[in-house]
């Protein structure tokens, strides 16, 4: 019974710690950082799981607002100057800063 214990304890922090880096899930109000993203779950997950673990599930539903989140699937080819196209009229229009303009900009060319 232990050694069940211990390998779900395991294997649902190492989840919880994947999934909150690729959700930038942080532990508290404050915005994700490393301070308080996937170690701070990882960590806390390790020391107190019983109480860890359904805060993160309830973090995680306000995160992703209830619905299932699907691996990020990369940009088509086609898809990618509709997009670039997009974000410049969205900053063009004032509802895009120049700064989250460029941000969101790299991330589609990477």
């Amino acid at each position: 019974m232990f050694e069940f214990t211990l390998v779900l304890v395991l294997v649902t922090t190492i989840w919880m710690t994947y999934d909150s880096a690729q959700l930038k899930i942080p532990v508290d109000s404050k915005p994700y950082s490393m301070n308080n993203g996937a170690p701070a779950w990882f960590l806390s997950g390790l020391l107190l799981w019983i109480a860890t673990f359904p805060y993160y599930l309830v973090k995680r539903s306000k995160v992703t607002g209830g619905q299932a989140v699907a691996p990020a699937a990369p940009v088509a080819q086609a898809s990618l100057s509709e997009e670039l196209t997009r974000l410049a009229a969205m900053r063009e229009s004032g509802q895009l800063s120049e700064g989250d303009y460029e941000r969101a900009k790299a991330k589609l060319l990477r």
